[in-house]
Protein backbone atom coordinates (compact mmCIF):
# COMPACT_ATOMS: atom_id res chain seq x y z
CA UNK A 1 0.00 0.00 0.00
CA UNK A 2 2.98 2.75 1.19
CA UNK A 3 5.06 1.54 -1.86
CA UNK A 4 2.44 1.82 -4.42
CA UNK A 5 1.35 5.41 -3.00
CA UNK A 6 4.63 6.79 -3.09
CA UNK A 7 4.98 5.52 -6.39
CA UNK A 8 1.67 7.37 -7.71
CA UNK A 9 2.80 10.81 -5.61
CA UNK A 10 5.99 10.23 -7.60
CA UNK A 11 4.81 10.35 -10.92
CA UNK A 12 1.38 12.73 -9.63
CA UNK A 13 4.31 15.60 -8.58
CA UNK A 14 6.05 14.55 -12.09
CA UNK A 15 2.76 15.45 -13.95
CA UNK A 16 1.56 18.51 -12.10
CA UNK A 17 4.79 19.98 -12.51
CA UNK A 18 4.18 20.08 -16.34
CA UNK A 19 1.01 21.73 -15.67
CA UNK A 20 0.76 25.43 -15.41
CA UNK A 21 -1.88 27.75 -14.22
CA UNK A 22 -4.75 25.03 -15.35
CA UNK A 23 -7.04 25.72 -12.83
CA UNK A 24 -10.01 23.22 -13.74
CA UNK A 25 -7.44 20.72 -14.99
CA UNK A 26 -5.67 20.45 -12.03
CA UNK A 27 -8.52 20.55 -9.85
CA UNK A 28 -9.71 17.58 -11.38
CA UNK A 29 -6.46 15.78 -12.16
CA UNK A 30 -6.28 15.39 -8.28
CA UNK A 31 -9.71 14.59 -7.40
CA UNK A 32 -9.96 12.12 -10.18
CA UNK A 33 -6.70 10.66 -8.82
CA UNK A 34 -8.04 10.14 -5.05
CA UNK A 35 -10.28 7.87 -6.56
CA UNK A 36 -8.22 5.89 -8.87
CA UNK A 37 -5.80 5.10 -6.90
CA UNK A 38 -8.04 4.27 -3.89
CA UNK A 39 -10.18 1.82 -6.66
CA UNK A 40 -6.77 0.40 -8.55
CA UNK A 41 -4.83 -0.35 -4.39
CA UNK A 42 -8.09 -2.04 -2.95
CA UNK A 43 -9.83 -3.49 -5.90
CA UNK A 44 -6.87 -4.67 -8.22
CA UNK A 45 -3.60 -5.09 -6.26
CA UNK A 46 -5.44 -5.91 -2.88
CA UNK A 47 -3.31 -3.64 -0.66
CA UNK A 48 -4.40 -1.11 1.94
CA UNK A 49 -5.79 1.89 0.02
CA UNK A 50 -6.17 4.14 2.81
CA UNK A 51 -2.35 3.83 3.67
CA UNK A 52 -1.83 4.33 -0.49
CA UNK A 53 -3.76 7.52 -0.14
CA UNK A 54 -2.24 8.87 3.20
CA UNK A 55 1.20 7.86 1.81
CA UNK A 56 0.77 9.75 -1.45
CA UNK A 57 -1.06 12.72 0.04
CA UNK A 58 2.27 13.18 2.33
CA UNK A 59 4.84 12.95 -0.51
CA UNK A 60 2.13 15.45 -2.55
CA UNK A 61 2.41 17.98 0.67
CA UNK A 62 6.45 17.90 0.77
CA UNK A 63 6.36 19.36 -2.84
CA UNK A 64 2.88 20.89 -2.32
CA UNK A 65 4.29 23.73 -4.94
CA UNK A 66 3.94 21.59 -7.84
CA UNK A 67 0.59 22.98 -7.52
CA UNK A 68 0.58 26.46 -9.46
CA UNK A 69 0.49 29.16 -7.40
CA UNK A 70 -2.67 30.68 -8.82
CA UNK A 71 -4.64 27.74 -8.09
CA UNK A 72 -3.57 26.41 -4.50
CA UNK A 73 -5.92 28.74 -3.07
CA UNK A 74 -9.27 27.66 -5.16
CA UNK A 75 -7.73 24.28 -4.78
CA UNK A 76 -8.17 24.14 -1.45
CA UNK A 77 -11.52 25.48 -1.30
CA UNK A 78 -12.80 23.11 -3.69
CA UNK A 79 -11.54 20.13 -1.52
CA UNK A 80 -12.85 21.74 1.45
CA UNK A 81 -16.17 21.94 0.35
CA UNK A 82 -16.00 18.47 -0.96
CA UNK A 83 -14.59 17.15 2.52
CA UNK A 84 -17.50 18.75 3.53
CA UNK A 85 -20.19 17.06 1.26
CA UNK A 86 -18.55 14.02 1.49
CA UNK A 87 -18.25 13.98 5.58
CA UNK A 88 -22.40 14.51 5.43
CA UNK A 89 -22.71 11.37 2.95
CA UNK A 90 -20.80 9.34 5.07
CA UNK A 91 -22.11 9.75 8.16
CA UNK A 92 -25.70 9.82 6.58
CA UNK A 93 -24.96 6.09 4.84
CA UNK A 94 -23.47 4.97 8.44
CA UNK A 95 -26.88 6.00 9.50
CA UNK A 96 -29.35 3.88 7.79
CA UNK A 97 -26.78 1.16 7.70
CA UNK A 98 -27.82 1.31 11.27
CA UNK A 99 -30.72 1.79 11.26
CA UNK A 100 -31.43 -1.17 8.82
CA UNK A 101 -29.35 -3.34 10.96
CA UNK A 102 -30.23 -3.61 14.15
CA UNK A 103 -34.13 -1.66 14.18
CA UNK A 104 -37.24 -4.14 13.50
CA UNK A 105 -34.57 -7.00 12.88
CA UNK A 106 -33.17 -9.79 15.38
CA UNK A 107 -29.19 -8.79 16.26
CA UNK A 108 -26.89 -10.14 18.04
CA UNK A 109 -26.20 -6.59 19.80
CA UNK A 110 -26.63 -6.95 23.60
CA UNK A 111 -26.83 -4.31 26.34
CA UNK A 112 -23.10 -5.58 27.05
CA UNK A 113 -21.76 -4.21 24.07
CA UNK A 114 -22.69 -0.88 25.36
CA UNK A 115 -20.63 -1.38 28.26
CA UNK A 116 -17.94 -2.66 25.82
CA UNK A 117 -18.01 0.50 23.57
CA UNK A 118 -17.10 2.76 26.85
CA UNK A 119 -14.44 0.38 27.87
CA UNK A 120 -13.01 1.06 23.94
CA UNK A 121 -13.78 4.35 24.02
CA UNK A 122 -11.66 4.91 27.25
CA UNK A 123 -8.46 2.38 25.88
CA UNK A 124 -8.42 4.56 23.05
CA UNK A 125 -7.55 7.50 25.01
CA UNK A 126 -5.08 5.71 27.10
CA UNK A 127 -3.95 4.26 23.28
CA UNK A 128 -3.52 7.71 22.79
CA UNK A 129 -1.34 8.89 25.43
CA UNK A 130 1.30 6.49 25.30
CA UNK A 131 1.14 7.30 21.64
CA UNK A 132 2.20 10.37 22.28
CA UNK A 133 4.37 9.60 25.29
CA UNK A 134 6.51 7.43 23.13
CA UNK A 135 6.46 9.63 20.05
CA UNK A 136 7.36 12.96 21.80
CA UNK A 137 10.65 12.12 21.65
CA UNK A 138 11.06 11.88 18.13
CA UNK A 139 8.54 14.59 17.72
CA UNK A 140 11.14 16.65 19.59
CA UNK A 141 14.20 15.50 17.72
CA UNK A 142 12.55 16.64 14.23
CA UNK A 143 12.28 20.20 15.54
CA UNK A 144 8.38 20.16 16.28
CA UNK A 145 7.60 21.50 19.97
CA UNK A 146 5.02 20.79 21.75
CA UNK A 147 4.63 21.49 25.64
CA UNK A 148 2.47 19.49 28.45
CA UNK A 149 -0.65 21.50 27.37
CA UNK A 150 -0.09 20.85 23.62
CA UNK A 151 0.02 17.02 24.35
CA UNK A 152 -2.60 17.48 26.37
CA UNK A 153 -4.79 18.82 23.67
CA UNK A 154 -3.46 16.28 20.80
CA UNK A 155 -4.41 13.82 22.89
CA UNK A 156 -8.29 14.84 24.01
CA UNK A 157 -8.56 15.74 20.37
CA UNK A 158 -7.22 12.91 18.46
CA UNK A 159 -8.74 12.16 15.08
CA UNK A 160 -12.56 10.53 15.12
CA UNK A 161 -15.35 10.77 12.99
CA UNK A 162 -15.71 9.93 8.86
CA UNK A 163 -12.23 7.74 8.49
CA UNK A 164 -13.39 5.55 11.17
CA UNK A 165 -16.74 5.28 9.32
CA UNK A 166 -15.04 4.92 5.99
CA UNK A 167 -13.37 2.15 7.31
CA UNK A 168 -15.56 0.05 9.19
CA UNK A 169 -18.57 0.73 6.24
CA UNK A 170 -15.73 -1.37 4.10
CA UNK A 171 -15.77 -3.75 6.75
CA UNK A 172 -19.62 -4.06 6.86
CA UNK A 173 -19.92 -4.05 3.19
CA UNK A 174 -17.94 -7.32 2.71
CA UNK A 175 -19.92 -9.95 2.93
CA UNK A 176 -16.76 -12.39 3.24
CA UNK A 177 -16.42 -11.85 6.78
CA UNK A 178 -19.32 -12.87 9.41
CA UNK A 179 -21.81 -10.56 9.76
CA UNK A 180 -21.83 -11.29 13.56
CA UNK A 181 -18.62 -9.59 13.59
CA UNK A 182 -19.40 -7.08 10.56
CA UNK A 183 -22.65 -5.67 12.55
CA UNK A 184 -20.08 -5.93 15.96
CA UNK A 185 -17.48 -3.56 14.07
CA UNK A 186 -19.92 -1.24 12.73
CA UNK A 187 -21.66 -1.23 16.18
CA UNK A 188 -18.75 -0.57 18.27
CA UNK A 189 -17.06 1.99 16.25
CA UNK A 190 -20.36 3.76 15.39
CA UNK A 191 -20.50 3.88 19.53
CA UNK A 192 -17.02 5.64 19.85
CA UNK A 193 -17.44 8.27 16.88
CA UNK A 194 -20.36 9.05 18.47
CA UNK A 195 -18.95 9.18 22.17
CA UNK A 196 -15.88 11.25 20.45
CA UNK A 197 -17.84 14.08 19.16
CA UNK A 198 -20.62 14.08 21.73
CA UNK A 199 -17.57 14.59 24.52
CA UNK A 200 -14.18 15.66 23.17
CA UNK A 201 -16.20 17.72 20.55
CA UNK A 202 -17.85 20.17 22.60
CA UNK A 203 -15.44 19.88 25.12
CA UNK A 204 -11.70 20.59 23.21
CA UNK A 205 -12.80 24.16 23.47
CA UNK A 206 -13.07 24.20 27.28
CA UNK A 207 -9.91 22.03 27.85
CA UNK A 208 -8.32 24.98 25.48
CA UNK A 209 -9.16 27.75 27.50
CA UNK A 210 -8.38 25.85 30.73
CA UNK A 211 -4.42 24.98 29.55
CA UNK A 212 -4.24 29.16 28.45
CA UNK A 213 -4.24 28.13 24.97
CA UNK A 214 -6.51 30.69 23.32
CA UNK A 215 -4.28 33.13 24.88
CA UNK A 216 -1.00 31.59 22.96
CA UNK A 217 0.64 30.14 26.90
CA UNK A 218 2.87 28.17 27.02
CA UNK A 219 5.14 26.49 30.08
Amino acid sequence: GPAFGLACGIISVIILNRINNELEVEITFTFGLAYLIFYVADAELGVSAVLALVTMGLYMSKYKYCISNNVQSSMASAWRLATFFINILIFTVTGIILARSFIGTSTTITTKDFGFSIVLYIMIHIGRIITVVILHPFMKWTGVYLSWKDCVVLIWSGLRGSMALILVLIISLDTSIDPVIRDRFLFHVSMIVLLTLVINGTSSKFVVKLLGLHHGAYD
